[in-house]
């Protein structure tokens, strides 16, 4: 799918969302590396992209104890 509709964009930034609040809930001990793992699995099942500087900040957002993921950018994968 390739759109530049701002409706799909805020559809796949809220699904992106979805995925990184998940991650966050019991990825606190996990390494760096299981993170981004699981992020970047939930957002292909998503059906979503995210830059990779986006799943860089997010996966320091999951990883700080003191800060929630907050998902900027998210666009819908091209099928």
């Amino acid at each position: 799918m390739t759109s530049t509709d701002p409706g799909h964009e805020d559809e796949a930034r809220e699904a992106a969302q979805h995925v990184a609040d998940s991650a966050e809930s019991w990825e606190h001990a996990a390494e760096r590396s299981a993170v981004r793992e699981h992020l970047e699995d939930g957002l292909d099942d998503a059906g979503v992209d995210v830059s990779e500087d986006e799943k860089d900040k997010l996966v320091d957002e999951i990883k700080d104890a003191d800060a929630s993921p907050h998902v900027e950018e998210a666009t819908p994968e091209d099928h």
